[in-house]
């Protein structure tokens, strides 16, 4: 059955009553193999509205996770009240909230791209270094993503810090991306027939403390946030299996023990997380029976034999001056987002290092447009291959410049109502745990949170017509609409399976 649309307009409450009543009516009907979107999809003015409702069949496949999250607590020089009241917005529950920012628009998201590009790669570049021998993958965007929750209680040189980091502008600017990431780009698509998407973000508050409405109305209108309360001072070890099961949980058990023992205790105030869930298929699935073990050069020289993926189907590859950009569709349904994962494959054997030292943020955004253009394959190998990652971002943020949120000088007063407790917080530390997996059927992954200057394209006369992936290579899965990337990796051993 194809996609239908209904257009409905009205007075404001009438129309409120009647969505919901075509919603039901459409469920009842065509049963729980159809998905509905953009049920809100529309403009108000005054007392009238008006609104559409899509529907269409179909599923999506695809599979990827997140998560990230920071601790806030008090600074070691200042005591705190400990009869301070207690008391959390009960209101503050996740609500469901249209395309976009409510407008159906992704306008930030896509004019802020580029820096967070910039960002992406800064923040790649810093984590992998010392790592040169190690797979790595890590999502830049769940970290901005819970940066700018922490901006969000954040006041003058911290907040300044935290938004030139992060490459976004202070105040509403920020929190309309995160907004239009989270009910937009990020949306999920499964009932369109594409990936199945979700991103999720918690505050944990310890009990003693009460929270500005203000702080707890941008968490909750902009980034979908629920607020908890734990006992982080006599029930810390609790607080942390809670935190944890939540992560597991959001990231479809991908992402286990996302903060470490002794990660949180009674001086802890403030958990903030963040869980990005992706699951879908290949535009074009590779068949199982053609895959078959190969040769696969690490970076120290030898050889090891890897699953390698085989197909004689045409693909997306284009030739630059020192490496083949393979483009990997997923099936997209019927949305106006296209995912993407791109391979990008160094001449050299041992070039990886060189590569990610090259690339810039238009490499990956106006380059990466070009490979389009699908040629026959006279020879096509790419691994299979999962891998996890976990690892503390302060040092690294550190090294952009982000220094304040870390110690005495941190502003985080705009959190709390108690003065003294808000400006005795400061973020502790900040860890990010990530899996990815590639297969025959697509990708699952999850995660909780000079200038050398790459040659462009060179528009190579003959086109690739092998893409044989058998050394260390990059890889980046984006949202080509928006050019929104998700994750980044680097896989320098596929049959390390972590």
């Amino acid at each position: 059955m194809d996609r239908g649309r209904f257009d409905l307009s009205g007075p404001l409450e009438a129309c409120k009553l009647l969505k919901w009543m075509v919603i039901l009516a459409l469920l009842g009907r065509l049963g729980t193999g159809f998905g509905l979107a953009e049920l809100w999809q529309g403009r108000t003015n005054g007392s009238w509205c008006e609104f559409e409702v899509d529907m269409w069949p179909g599923r999506a496949k695809f599979e990827n996770a997140l998560n990230s999250c920071v601790l806030c607590r008090p600074k070691p020089d200042n005591k705190l009240d400990k009869n301070m009241d207690s008391g959390l917005d009960k209101n503050m529950a996740s609500v469901p909230k249209p395309l976009g920012d409510g407008s159906g628009k992704m306008d930030v998201v896509a004019a802020s791209a580029q820096g967070q590009t910039e960002f992406t790669l800064e923040l790649h570049k810093l984590i992998v270094k010392g790592q040169e021998s190690e797979n790595v993958v890590l999502s830049p965007l769940s970290i901005s993503l819970t940066l700018a929750m922490v901006a969000a209680g954040a006041r003058g040189p911290t907040l300044a810090q935290i938004a030139k980091c992060i490459k976004l502008p202070e105040g509403e600017p920020m929190h309309k991306f995160a907004s239009q990431l989270k009910y937009g780009v990020l949306a999920d698509a499964s009932g369109a027939g594409g990936p199945e998407l979700a991103l999720a973000n918690r505050a944990w508050f310890d009990k003693s403390i009460k929270l500005k409405p203000q702080f707890q109305k941008v968490l909750r209108d902009s980034y979908g946030s629920e607020a908890a309360s734990v006992d982080f001072n006599s029930e810390s070890q609790q607080a942390l299996r809670t935190v944890n099961a939540w992560a597991k949980k959001e990231t479809r058990g991908k992402i286990e023990d996302l903060l470490p023992p002794g990660s949180v205790g009674p001086d802890t105030r403030l958990v903030l997380t963040n869980a990005l869930y992706f699951k879908g298929v290949w535009q074009r699935t590779f068949d199982t029976s053609d895959t078959r073990d190969g040769d696969f050069f690490l970076l120290d020289g030898r050889s090891i034999r890897v699953p390698m993926m085989h197909t004689r189907m045409k693909q997306c590859v284009k030739s630059f001056a020192t490496f083949k950009a393979l483009r990997l569709p997923y099936k997209a349904g019927n949305i106006n987002r296209k995912f993407s994962m791109f391979v990008l494959l160094p001449h050299e054997r041992k070039g990886l290092s060189a590569l990610e030292r090259a690339l810039n943020a238009g490499s990956l955004t106006e380059d990466l447009k070009h490979v389009d253009k699908e040629v026959t394959m006279t020879a096509f190998e790419l691994p299979k291959f999962k891998v996890s990652c976990g690892f503390e971002v302060p040092e690294a943020l550190k090294a952009l410049g982000l220094t304040l949120p870390w110690g005495s000088q941190a502003d985080l007063s705009d959190m709390v109502e108690s003065s003294m407790v808000g400006k005795s917080l400061y973020v502790s530390n900040m860890y990010h745990k990530t899996f990815v997996e590639v297969n025959e059927k697509g990708t699952e992954a999850a995660a909780a949170t000079a200038a050398t200057i790459m040659m462009r394209s060179l528009d190579i006369t003959v086109d690739p017509q092998e893409f044989v992936c058998d050394h260390p290579f990059l890889f980046v899965i984006k949202e080509e609409v928006t050019n929104v990337i998700i994750f980044t990796g680097r896989i320098t051993n596929p049959s390390v399976a972590k």
